[in-house]
C-alpha cells in the first residue's frame, strides 16, 4: 500500500509547501508551518467503512426523531461526582478530555471510570487503550485498587491505524479510553507522537469514530508547565467536555474542574482524595480545610456556590506596614485584580490607609475561587486584620462588593445559608438592597454597615 502523502500548511496565511521550513515562504511568519495529511486517493475512510457495516446511516433525520431517540440515555460512570460534573452522566457519542499534571491520578481516575461503567446498571462494554503502559501494568494497578474483577478489556497500542481497525470492527464497544492522546501517533504523518499535527489528527479521528457510532470516548491529556493542555488549542474545540484534575498537596486533595461542557454547566467541580483504594469523593461534611480553625481566632468563611452545590471555604488576610516603596498585594486562590479593586473600595469609602500596608489574602485549601460572592468575606478579613480585631465567633458571609461600597445580593442565597448552618455557623451576613434579616441571615447593604455589625466599631 502506498504511503499516505503529507504537506505543511501555514497556520497564518494558509499557504502549503511540500517540505517543512522555519519561515513561511508566503507570509514570512516563523514557526507557523504544521504538517497535515493529504486525502488518500482511493480507499475508504473510517466513516465509509462504518456506513458499510450498518453502524451509521447516511440519511438526514428530523430533530424530533433524534431527540426522542437520545433523551435520557446518559450512561453512568459509576462515580457520582464525575457524573455530576458531566451534567448527569456520559452522553452517547461524546468525547471527554481529561487533563492534569503528572502523577495527579488521571490514569487511576480513567481506570475507575472504565470499571465503574462496566459494573453499572447499564453494563457498558469498556476498552482501556494504554499507549504508555503495558497491559500487565494496568492490571497491577487494577488489583491494587481492588478492581481486578471487571469485564474491562485492555489494549496496549500506539499506532492509531491499528486502534481504528479494532474500533471499526468491534460493534459492541460503548466506552473507549485512550491514555494518553499525546502518545498515540498516525503512521501517515512523518512527525513524532505528541506534535501538533499528530495530536490534532489522532483526536479528530477518534472524535469521528465516537460521533458516528454513538460511543463515548475519554482522552487523557498531558499538560504543559504552564498548566495548559499540551498540543494544539483546537484539541479543546474538538471535544465536548474538558476536565482538569488538579492537586492540593497540603490536604492530599484532588480537584476536578470542568472548563468546557456541551451537556451541562462548566462551573462544576468535584472534590476527591487519593487513597489506597483509588480516587474517592470527599464527603461534603468533612471538608479537610475546615478542620484547622482555632477557637481563639474565630474564622471568617465564604460560601462559594457552583451550578449544583455550595461549600464553605475559610478566608484569611494579613495586613502589615510595608517596608517597600510600593505595597505588596498577594492573592492566593483569587484574582489579583479583584483584590486590588476591593482594597481601593475600602480605602475610598472607609477611609482606611491601605496604601501604606502590605496585604496578603489566602483562600484556605488551595481552592481557586472566581465567585464574586467571596468579596464580602475577603473585605471583612482585611478589615479585621487592619483593625487588629476578630469577630465574636465564626461568621460566614457572601455578597458582591460594588465600586461605590455597596454589598450586592448574589444568587442561591438560601442554599448558601443552609450550607453555613450545616457546618454550625450561626452568624451569617448576606448582601442585599435593604438591611434586615432574611432566612436567618443578617442583610447588609454597604461595607460600612457590615463593619459595624461584625466588629466592635
Amino acid at each position: 500500500m502506498a504511503k499516505p502523502k503529507t504537506h505543511f500548511v501555514c497556520q497564518s496565511c494558509g499557504a502549503s509547501t511540500s517540505k517543512w521550513q522555519g519561515k513561511c515562504p508566503s507570509c514570512d511568519e516563523w514557526g507557523t508551518l504544521v504538517e497535515e495529511r493529504l486525502p488518500a486517493e482511493g480507499g475508504d475512510s473510517l466513516r465509509a467503512r462504518l456506513r458499510k457495516t450498518g453502524r451509521i446511516a447516511a440519511e438526514p433525520r428530523m430533530i424530533s426523531e433524534i431527540a426522542s431517540e437520545t433523551a435520557g440515555e446518559r450512561k453512568s460512570s459509576g462515580i457520582p461526582d464525575f457524573d455530576r460534573i458531566l451534567g448527569g452522566g456520559m452522553v452517547p457519542g461524546s468525547v471527554i478530555l481529561l487533563g492534569g499534571p503528572p502523577g495527579v491520578g488521571k490514569s487511576t481516575l480513567a481506570l475507575q471510570v472504565a470499571v465503574g461503567a462496566s459494573l453499572s446498571g447499564s453494563r457498558e462494554k469498556a476498552l482501556y487503550i494504554s499507549a504508555e503502559e503495558s497491559p500487565e501494568q494496568v492490571a497491577d494497578r487494577a488489583r491494587r485498587l481492588g478492581l481486578a474483577d471487571s469485564d474491562v478489556t485492555v489494549l496496549s497500542e500506539t499506532e492509531l491505524e491499528t486502534i481504528l481497525d479494532l474500533l471499526s470492527t468491534d460493534t459492541s464497544l460503548s466506552l473507549v479510553i485512550v491514555d494518553s492522546i499525546q502518545t498515540v501517533r498516525l503512521a501517515g504523518l512523518m512527525s513524532a507522537a505528541g506534535t501538533v499535527a499528530q495530536v490534532r489528527e489522532c483526536a479528530a479521528r477518534i472524535t469521528e469514530w465516537a460521533k458516528t457510532t454513538g460511543s463515548t470516548a475519554i482522552l487523557v491529556g498531558h499538560v504543559t508547565k504552564e498548566g495548559q493542555l499540551a498540543g494544539p488549542k483546537v484539541l479543546e474545540h474538538l471535544v465536548d467536555v474538558v476536565c482538569y484534575l488538579d492537586e492540593e498537596p497540603a490536604f492530599d486533595l484532588r480537584i476536578l474542574r470542568a472548563s468546557k461542557n456541551r451537556y451541562g454547566s462548566a462551573g462544576e467541580i468535584g472534590l476527591f482524595e487519593m487513597t489506597g483504594e483509588g480516587i474517592l469523593a470527599i464527603d461534603e461534611g468533612a471538608l479537610p480545610w475546615l478542620g484547622g480553625a482555632s477557637s481563639e481566632q474565630p474564622s471568617i468563611f465564604g460560601v462559594v456556590s457552583s451550578a449544583s452545590r455550595s461549600w464553605l471555604t475559610e478566608v484569611q488576610a494579613l495586613v502589615t506596614p510595608t517596608a517597600f516603596q510600593y505595597p505588596r498585594r498577594i492573592a492566593i486562590g483569587l484574582e489579583g485584580n479583584r483584590l486590588a479593586m476591593l482594597l481601593a473600595v475600602i480605602e475610598k469609602h472607609l477611609k482606611m490607609p491601605l496604601c501604606t500596608r502590605d496585604v496578603h489574602v489566602n483562600v484556605v485549601g488551595g481552592l481557586r475561587v472566581t465567585d464574586t460572592a467571596l468579596d464580602l468575606p475577603i473585605a471583612l478579613s482585611v478589615l479585621g486584620s487592619f483593625l487588629d480585631q476578630v469577630p465574636a465567633g465564626p461568621i460566614a458571609g457572601f455578597g458582591e462588593v460594588g465600586l461605590s461600597g455597596e454589598v450586592r445580593r448574589v444568587s442561591k442565597n438560601r442554599r448558601r445559608i443552609a450550607e453555613a448552618r450545616r457546618f454550625g455557623v450561626e452568624q451569617i451576613y448576606a448582601g442585599g438592597s435593604e438591611p434586615g434579616v432574611e432566612d436567618g441571615s443578617i442583610v447588609v447593604t454597604t461595607l460600612a454597615e457590615a463593619l459595624r455589625n461584625v466588629f466592635d466599631i
